[in-house]
């Protein structure tokens, strides 16, 4: 359902790891293995969210 939302896989992926119940910091390398996905993809998707973060 996430993923409809957002439109992708690999994001809903992204938010679910980062902003799921587990409340510790995650490095790039954890967020893809993880997630199942390519570094390349998880360092794309991490780059589109952090443009569009109007408060960084």
């Amino acid at each position: 359902m996430l993923a409809e939302i957002l439109s992708s896989k690999i994001r809903a992926e992204v938010f679910r790891l980062l902003f799921g119940m587990n409340k510790t910091s995650l490095h790039m390398r954890e967020i893809d293995r993880k997630s199942g996905f390519f570094i390349g993809t998880v360092q794309r998707e991490l780059k589109k969210n952090s443009r569009s973060n109007p408060h960084r």
